[in-house]
């Protein structure tokens, strides 16, 4: 076997270069008949182009692809063998006569995939989709990982399969066993010498047992028999082996039974791991099980699969299901179909048992033609039997039971015929098997009646679909008899299969098969129905074009339950509604709750109505008695003003409300009531950033020239970054210690970094001599950079800075989505032609740099850079995409450097430097027609233009307030992260100390979102999200004032995506974002609590949640130890 870095190196010598090139010319000469066939295999279109485009998702793309690859495989299927090996060929000129005969042979095959699958086979030529699946799988294989390798050999891929990846490894096992079959001495001796570790090349893997075990070789089989009885406590090999036994030739399986038995092999728990796969028998999850009882279950498999004779009296007799279950899976192991025959019979057998190993049997089959027989046992009188079909049926629209292949319609004909003459041989009607097989004929009829029906008479279509699926009819007569509450049930046969029936999972599936059922027939079960199942019902309904009062009254039903997710899909339907005023009451009596989606939803609904509407719920929610009502008609009324709907009337209400409940009004009515009760009030926005801004003082941005001080790019830039990609290719087999995944060091090659960032990095805090020892290779890079050419040097020596300058350019490309070419004519003559740089190139510029550091003070060089760039972005100002522009890697460049380098060297930048600075982000940021600093500009960039001059506090509050980009409803990621006024919003920040002015600006924006945010009711403020950023609200006032503005509403913990914003999370963040002032002494807050009348309950709950403020509280109280009590907790949860 060879080291993996140097078979990964090696294998580039067997490449082939374009190989889809190669394959489509091949394609092109093949006959017309199967060449759309042969591109579709590939995801092609006839034409050779890709069926699904690179640039975009386009979910009809990949439908359209997976419906030619169907349809190929399809048509391929009725070549003949001469045809197969002109298909294949073209492929892989070398495997074509290998693959068609591999993919016409008669017999048997295992049909069954996935790590839980059973080695259950059934006729190649099968009409199931199932006994295609080992072909294709195969196939597809091959066509998606080996391209690459298409002109070489069976014999090659036997030896070179474990570079290639394991899961291929272990597929191609399969086909270098049909190889061996086929006389192919060479495979067979390869994988033996790589089993051995004798072979130069290949080595030891799956592919090597599976490949031995499913040909029909005895020297393999009996090669790893030896390999698996001398694993001995080698359980990683022994696991290895015994994972591919069950897909093995039946007769080496066979003799692996008796191997295993034998050899008390049962005592390790990777043969019960395999066995599991096997059997179906769920061992390892049986503590109890002994080495004698799966040696005896064994013995029994092995009896029955040497004499199906016997195994068949046996059957017929036995009580026992195990022997049951057993004897159906040693028939199912030569023939699926002869075992589903056999089960259906016995689903309807007095004894429990052996309907549940038949039932057990059919579950394990997994094949579409076993559906009906396992949705009849679904009405089986014993509920375990019902739950057990229960999990294995398709409960959703669309499922198997209604869409089977018409290449199966005659199987389900003779089903139904031998149903049929099993129904005539019962003699009493009304016994079990009667029931059960009148049932079974339903299923049966039904789906052959929707098959073969008339698809042109619409309305036989119509009742056919009907009377075919009656799925929902089933569940609706079971479901009384499934326990309302969960409930685990003995187990029949195996203590490890113990069914929990439960109602509610019956009703949930209950939607999705309504069809054209009548709505109202989900009713009676909606109790029954978890939180899905609720919300299926409101989909279900918001689908129905015409909605009955019936349906109306239950989706105010479901918009007032207790569960979000359930409310959310309501009220999809209800939001549509025009409300009834009887509902208007009803969607107003919901208000009393203090869910805030509910609350939001429900004001929502209420704004929708016309004025006059909206003033009257506004006025009944304002005199209500509940608190949670009033403060929503607020809120309500205080939209009806923002918005200039009737804002008279409704501040009239507002007046009359606050004389009406006088020194009865709550904290938080008050704080709602005071500005509408003001001629003044107006909306707060985000566009004057809550009122602080004004946009005519905000300082200008003068448009950049360009400037000729420097010489900015001289050609080396480019000579350097083309060497550096040759010196990569040059010493791609050079060793290179990387981190692995671990964080590892291992030796790889050079040409072998996939990933650049596995590549060590410079250290500036080790020395020179360090740096060597960490990456040797750094003097073959070194001394290759100190002999380079005239052409790679600048008589200003430089080209380094030029390089690492050229490198960003090229980074980002050249423009923005949607920009003329004509932009950027100029910026690409400025910068000349880059070429692409290699993965590790600006890695290996790090460590020039780092041996050979750039001149400083480079701040003018950067500017003016940057200004002569962006003045050659011609046309911008007038884009409607104005931002693309700036994605650009070349405008990117020296402004970027530019604020890099004022980042690592600020105390170095002069005034005029630090101005110059501004207007360049001022321009791009804001005058060039994005209009906006918010998440753009750093905190130390605008305070450093506010010490100088040349920003003002309107910059500031436009920087820490920005208004947000318009967005859909819900879409928040498209919401500013304020993280500017999270950097200065704590308590303590030193900018504060060098920049004049800055506390003053934070504290107004601080104060005005307190004001606006601390006012609101349900619907969210302009001040809500920037409320959320702040790191430090307040004092004891904003504490208690908070405090009070909440009321009863329970402090949040956790996070909410969608519900980040709602009133009790923000309010419940100012709360812990407050800290004791030096003027809030424990007296004074003692006084404040007083007057302010907080209870006792809430003080408590204070102290737990922002314990801050415990010792005030202790306190306040004169509880001795609450406060240490409360520490103590945190400190322990």
């Amino acid at each position: 076997m060879l080291n993996p870095k140097v078979a990964e190196e090696r294998l580039k010598e067997y490449s082939v270069d374009k190989p889809l090139a190669l394959q489509k010319e091949r394609i092109a000469e093949l006959p017309g008949a199967f060449r759309q066939s042969a591109f579709a295999l590939l995801g092609l279109k006839p034409d050779g182009t890709p069926f699904v485009s690179d640039t975009k998702y386009d979910n009809k793309q990949y439908e359209a692809q997976n419906k030619g690859r169907e349809a190929a495989y399809r048509q391929i299927d009725t070549l003949t063998v001469a045809e197969l090996e002109k298909l294949f060929a073209a492929y892989f000129p070398r495997l074509g006569t290998l693959l068609a005969a591999w993919w016409k042979p008669d017999g048997r095959t295992l049909y069954q995939g996935s790590y839980n699958r059973r080695p259950f086979r059934m006729d190649r030529g099968a009409s199931s989709d199932e006994s295609r699946n080992e072909r294709r799988q195969i196939l597809s294989v091959l066509l998606h990982n080996f391209t690459q390798y298409q002109e070489m050999p069976i014999e090659w891929f036997a030896a070179w399969i474990p570079y290639l990846g394991a899961y291929n490894a272990d597929n191609m096992g399969k086909l270098f066993a049909f190889a061996i079959d086929s006389g192919n001495d060479a495979v067979f001796q390869t994988l033996i010498e790589s089993g051995k570790g004798e072979h130069e090349i290949g080595a030891m893997g799956r592919h090597v047992t599976r490949g031995l075990l499913s040909a029909s070789r005895e020297d393999g089989w009996e090669w790893v028999e030896k390999l698996l009885l001398a694993a001995q406590r080698q359980e990683g090999l022994r696991q290895s082996v015994l994972e591919v036994v069950d897909e093995a030739h039946p007769t080496a399986f066979r003799r692996m039974l008796k191997l295993i038995r034998e050899n008390d092999l049962f005592r390790f728990s990777a043969t019960v791991r395999a066995a599991d796969t096997w059997f179906g028998m769920n061992w390892v999850a049986y503590e109890k099980l002994s080495v004698k009882a799966a040696n005896a279950a064994t013995e029994t498999v092995e009896t029955f699969l040497a004499d199906p004779a016997g195994r068949d009296d046996v059957l017929r007799e036995t009580t026992d299901g195990q022997t049951v279950y057993l004897a159906l899976w040693s028939m199912a192991f030569d023939d699926a179909h002869a075992a589903l025959k056999a089960a259906v019979p016995l689903l309807s057998d007095p004894l429990l048992q052996r309907r549940y190993a038949a039932l057990h049997l059919l579950t394990e089959l997994r094949l579409k033609e076993a559906q009906p027989a396992i949705l009849a046992a679904f009405e089986d009188p014993d509920l375990r039997m019902a739950q057990k079909a229960f999990g294995a049926c398709n409960w959703y629209e669309g499922g198997a039971i209604g869409a089977i292949a018409a290449d199966q319609i005659a199987l389900l004909v003779g089903q139904d015929i031998a149903v049929t003459n099993m129904l005539e041989q019962v003699a009493e009607p009304n016994t079990p098997a009667f029931g059960f097989l009148s049932s079974l004929k339903e299923a049966v009829s039904g789906i052959v009646a929707a098959i073969t029906g008339d698809p042109g008479d619409e309305k036989q279509e119509e009742e056919t679909v009907a009377v075919s699926d009656d799925r929902f009819e089933r569940l609706e007569r079971n479901i009384p008899r499934f326990p309302a509450r969960a409930k685990e049930l003995e187990p029949v046969i195996w203590d490890w299969d113990k069914q929990t029936a439960h109602a509610e999972n019956l009703a949930d599936r209950m939607p999705n098969l309504l069809g054209k059922r009548p709505v109202e027939r989900l009713f009676p079960f909606v109790s029954v129905m978890s939180s899905y199942g609720r919300s299926s019902i409101a989909t279900t309904i918001a689908n129905r074009k015409d909605k009955t009062p019936e349906m109306r009254e239950l989706l105010f039903d479901l918009f007032a339950d207790t569960q979000s997710y359930v409310r959310d899909s309501a009220l999809k339907a209800v939001e549509k509604f025009t409300l009834a005023d009887d509902e208007a009451e009803r969607i107003e009596g919901l208000l009393t709750r203090k869910a805030a989606d509910l609350r939001k939803a429900s004001l929502s609904l209420l704004l929708k109505r016309d004025d006059e509407k909206a003033l009257q719920s506004g006025e009944r929610l304002t005199g209500a008695k509940d608190a949670n009502q009033r403060v929503a008609g607020l809120d309500l009324l205080t939209q009806m003003v923002e918005k200039k709907r009737e804002p008279v009337r409704a501040k009239a209400i507002v007046t009359g409300f606050v004389a009406a409940r006088a020194d009865k009004l709550t904290a938080a009515e008050k704080a709602m009531t005071e500005p509408l009760t003001s001629d003044t009030h107006v909306k707060a926005t985000l566009d004057d950033a809550l009122g602080l801004l004004d946009a005519t003082r905000l300082s200008v941005a003068p448009q950049p020239v360009e400037r000729n001080r420097f010489v900015y790019m001289t050609g080396s830039e480019t000579q350097i970054v083309a060497g550096l990609n040759a010196f990569i290719e040059k010493h791609k087999e050079a060793p290179v210690p990387v981190k692995n995944y671990s964080d590892d060091i291992e030796e790889t090659l050079l040409g072998n970094i996939r990933y650049a960032w596995h590549f060590p990095q410079p250290d500036p805090t080790k020395t020179i001599e360090e740096e060597y020892e960490r990456l040797p290779f750094l003097k073959t890079l070194i001394e290759w950079w100190e002999s380079r050419p005239d052409s790679m040097r600048d008589p200003d020596g430089w080209e380094l800075l030029r390089t690492t300058i050229a490198l960003a350019a090229a980074d980002g490309g050249v423009g923005g989505r949607g920009v003329k070419k004509e932009v950027w004519a100029d910026v690409e003559n400025f910068f000349g032609k880059i070429p692409m740089p290699k993965e590790l190139t600006p890695y290996l510029i790090r460590w020039i740099v780092r041996l050979n550091p750039l001149p400083e003070k480079l701040a003018d060089f950067y500017l003016d850079g940057a200004e002569t760039v962006i003045a050659r972005v011609k046309g911008m100002e007038v884009k409607k995409d104005v931002q693309s522009w700036r994605d650009s890697g070349r405008v990117q460049s020296y402004f970027n450097l530019a604020r890099q380098d004022f980042k690592e060297n600020a105390k170095d930048w002069s005034d005029e430097q630090i101005i110059r600075l501004w207007h360049l982000l001022n321009f791009v940021y804001r005058a060039s027609g994005i209009n906006d600093f918010g998440g753009n500009i750093q905190i130390e960039e605008i305070t450093a233009a506010l010490r100088v001059g040349a920003a003002n506090e309107h910059d500031l509050y436009r920087t820490l307030l920005p208004k947000p980009a318009p967005r859909k409803e819900n879409q928040y990621y498209h919401e500013p992260s304020y993280s500017e006024l999270a950097q200065v919003s704590g308590r303590k920040v030193p900018l504060f100390d060098t920049t004049p002015g800055l506390r003053e600006i934070v504290d107004n924006s601080r104060r005005r979102i307190l004001e606006v945010e601390l006012r609101r009711g349900d619907t969210e403020t302009a001040a809500s999200r920037p409320a959320l950023a702040l790191r430090y609200s307040g004092g004891m006032d904003v504490l208690l004032k908070t405090v009070a503005a909440m009321g009863k509403e329970t402090f949040a913990r956790g996070y909410s995506y969608y519900g980040q914003s709602n009133r009790s999370n923000v309010f419940s963040h100012l709360i812990r974002a407050t800290f004791p002032g030096e003027t809030d002494t424990f007296e004074a807050f003692a006084d404040a609590v007083k007057e302010a009348k907080i209870p006792e309950k809430r003080l408590v709950e204070v102290a737990v949640y922002a314990p801050q403020w415990a010792k005030h509280i202790t306190h306040t109280l004169g509880w001795d130890g609450l406060s240490d009590a409360i520490w103590w907790f945190h400190a322990h949860t």
